[in-house]
C-alpha cells in the first residue's frame, strides 16, 4: 500500500522528478572537465533520445530510464551553455560600462557589479564584478546604479577559485556565477572616468545594453529614487533602514550590529526579501483591487513581477512570483496542482534560466523553507488541540451569552492564528536549520517567540511602507507622510526592541556549530525519514488544509 501511494504521488508530481534530474545533470557537469562535458552531454542526450524512440510503448522501464538520462543531459547542456559565456583569458583593455549594483567600500577598493557596453575583446554585454582602487584625485564612489564609467586601463580576470569564500556560498567562483558574473575587473588608481550620468534618461545613454538589462537598470534607478524620497522624510535612520530592507531589498543601511542581532534572535529572514514579503504585498494588492474577473488577477501578477524586477530579482522573491503565477495559471485552466509540483516547477524554471542559482544560499533556503511549510506544517496544524479547534463552533458558542460568544470567538481565532504561526515556523526551521548550521555555524532556538512577534510586525511595516510610497509622489497626499511615517517608526521600533531583547537572552541561539556537508546530508536524511513516518502514521497527503 505504501509503495502504491508513493508511486501515485510521484506520478501526480512529475515536476519533482524533472527538477531532481536537472539538478543531477548540473552537478555532474560541474564536476566534469570543461573541455569534455559538452561532448559527453550531447552524446548522452542523443543516445537517450534514440533509445526512447526505439523502446517507446515496448519497454516501459527502458523508456523511462532513457528519458531520465535525457533530462539529466539537458541540465548538463544548459550548465555548459552558461559557462561557455565566461571570460577565458586574462587581458588588459579599455572599457566603458554601466554600474549595475550599489557600490560598496572594501578596504582600499570600491566594489560593484557593472555591465560592459564597449571595449575589451568581444566583452560588450558581459556582467562583471569590479574592484576600483580608491585614490585622492577623485570622489570615494563612482556614483550609483546607472552611472557610466570609462576606464582607460582595466585588468580583466576570468572568475576562478582564488581562495576566497563569500558568506553563505560554496566558493567565490560559484558565488559570482550565481549572480550572473562572467569575469572580474580591476581598475587601478588614476583611471579616468566620465561624469556621473545616470543611464536610462535617454536612448543614447542605453546604447550597448540589451533590452533586459535596460529594463532592470531603469527599475533599479526607480528604486533608488524611491529610497531617496523616503530618506527625505522625517523617518529616523534605523526605521528607514529596516523598512527599506523589508520592502525594497536595500540592505546597505543595516549596520553589522543589527544584522547580528536579528540573526541571533532567529529573525534574519525578516530583513531579507522573501516569499513572505511578496505574499504580504500580494495580499494588500488583492484587498485594494477588490473582487472581480480574471483580468484583475493578471493585473496583480503584472504588478508583482514589476516589483520583483525593481528589487533586483533576488531568487527567493523570483521563486515566490513564479509560484503565484503558476497558481493563477492552474486556477484559470481549472487544473488543481499539488503544492510540491508547483514548487518543483518553479525550481525547474529558475535552474534552466540560471543553473548557477543551485549554489546560491538564498535559492537553497527559499526552496527548503517552502517545502517544509508544505510537508511539515499540515500535520502540525492537524494536531491542533480539540479545545482550541472547537472554541467558536456552533455547539460550543451556542451555550453562552452574547459577550461570552464574542470572547470565545476572539480567543479561538487568536489561538488558531498563533498555532498556525507556530506550525509554519517549526516547519521552516526544521528544513533550514541543518543548512544554516552548515554555512553560518549557528542555530536560533528562540525562533518561535521571535516569529510570533516579528511576523505581525513585519506585516504592519510592509503595509505602512506601501501606504507611504504614494504620499511621496502624489502632492495632495503629501500631508499624510508625517502620520504614516510616525506609525511606521512605531511598528519598526517595537519590532527592533523586541528582537534586541530576545537576542540578549542566552538560550535563544547556539553559536559555534560545526557541521560539514556529509553531516548536513545525514541530517536531511533523518528529516526525510521523519516526514515519511509522520505521513504513514497519519495517512496524510501533504496538500494542506
Amino acid at each position: 500500500m505504501a509503495k502504491g501511494y508513493a508511486r501515485g504521488a510521484l506520478q501526480a508530481m512529475p515536476m519533482v522528478r524533472y527538477a531532481i534530474l536537472i539538478m543531477a545533470g548540473i552537478l555532474i557537469a560541474d564536476n566534469m572537465e570543461a573541455a569534455a562535458r559538452m561532448d559527453v552531454a550531447l552524446t548522452a542526450l542523443s543516445i537517450a533520445v534514440g533509445v526512447a524512440v526505439l523502446a517507446w510503448k515496448r519497454h516501459g522501464l527502458l523508456t523511462s530510464g532513457a528519458v531520465m538520462v535525457g533530462i539529466m543531459a539537458a541540465g548538463a547542456i544548459r550548465y555548459n551553455v552558461m559557462t561557455s559565456g565566461m571570460v577565458r583569458e586574462q587581458m588588459e583593455t579599455e572599457v566603458e560600462m554601466v554600474v549595475a549594483s550599489e557600490p560598496r567600500e572594501y578596504g582600499k577598493t570600491i566594489q560593484y557589479d557593472a555591465i560592459i557596453i564597449a571595449g575589451g575583446d568581444g566583452m560588450a554585454g558581459h556582467h562583471v564584478h569590479v574592484a576600483e582602487l580608491r585614490h585622492a584625485a577623485r570622489d570615494t564612489t563612482p556614483g550609483g546604479i546607472g552611472t557610466r564609467v570609462r576606464a582607460a586601463r582595466a585588468r580583466v580576470t576570468p572568475i576562478s577559485e582564488v581562495g576566497q569564500t563569500a558568506e553563505g556560498h560554496s566558493g567565490y567562483r560559484r558565488w559570482l556565477m550565481a549572480r550572473g558574473i562572467t569575469a572580474e575587473l580591476f581598475i587601478p588608481g588614476g583611471t579616468e572616468t566620465t561624469d556621473r550620468k545616470t543611464a536610462g534618461t535617454g536612448t543614447e545613454d542605453m546604447d550597448g545594453l540589451g533590452i533586459a538589462d535596460r529594463i532592470r537598470l531603469q527599475a533599479q534607478i526607480a528604486r533608488q529614487d524611491m529610497m531617496r524620497r523616503m530618506a527625505g522624510t522625517q523617518i529616523d535612520d534605523k526605521t528607514l533602514a529596516i523598512a527599506a530592507a523589508m520592502t525594497l531589498g536595500y540592505k546597505s543601511g543595516l549596520d553589522k550590529k543589527t544584522r547580528e542581532t536579528y540573526s541571533m534572535a532567529g529573525a534574519s529572514h525578516i530583513l531579507a526579501l522573501s516569499g513572505m514579503h511578496l505574499s504580504i504585498i500580494y495580499m494588500v494588492l488583492t484587498m485594494f483591487s477588490g473582487r472581480g474577473g480574471g483580468w484583475r488577477r493578471w493585473m496583480i501578477i503584472t504588478i508583482v513581477w514589476a516589483y520583483v524586477v525593481m528589487v533586483g530579482m533576488p531568487v527567493s522573491v523570483v521563486r515566490a512570483a513564479i509560484m503565484l503565477s503558476l497558481h493563477h495559471i492552474a486556477s484559470a485552466t481549472g487544473r488543481r496542482q499539488h503544492q510540491l509540483n508547483i514548487i518543483a516547477a518553479a525550481m525547474l524554471i529558475i535552474l534552466m534560466a540560471s543553473p548557477a542559482a543551485l549554489w546560491d544560499i538564498g535559492f537553497q533556503l527559499s526552496f527548503l523553507a517552502v517545502a517544509g511549510i508544505v510537508l511539515i506544517a499540515p500535520p502540525i496544524i492537524g494536531s491542533m488541540p480539540e479545545a482550541l479547534r472547537s472554541m467558536n463552533s456552533p455547539k460550543t458558542v451556542g451555550r453562552h451569552g452574547r459577550c461570552m460568544r464574542m470572547a470565545s470567538t476572539a480567543i479561538g481565532k487568536a489561538g488558531r492564528w498563533l498555532w498556525d504561526i507556530m506550525a509554519v515556523s517549526i516547519a521552516a526551521q526544521v528544513m533550514t536549520a541543518p543548512l544554516v548550521a552548515c554555512w553560518f555555524g549557528n542555530i536560533a532556538t528562540g525562533f518561535l517567540l521571535t516569529n510570533i512577534i516579528v511576523i505581525p510586525s513585519a506585516t504592519a511595516i510592509i503595509v505602512l511602507t506601501l501606504l507611504l510610497v504614494p504620499t511621496l509622489y502624489i502632492t495632495p497626499l503629501s500631508s499624510l507622510t508625517g502620520a504614516t511615517g510616525w506609525a511606521l517608526g512605531l511598528c519598526a521600533g517595537f519590532m527592533d526592541s523586541a528582537v534586541t531583547e530576545i537576542a540578549s537572552w542566552p538560550w535563544t541561539s547556539i553559536t559555534g556549530v560545526s557541521c560539514n556537508m556529509i553531516q548536513t546530508l545525514m541530517l536531511y536524511i533523518i528529516v526525510g525519514v521523519g516526514i515519511t513516518c509522520i505521513y504513514r502514521h497519519h495517512n496524510l497527503t501533504g496538500s494542506g488544509r
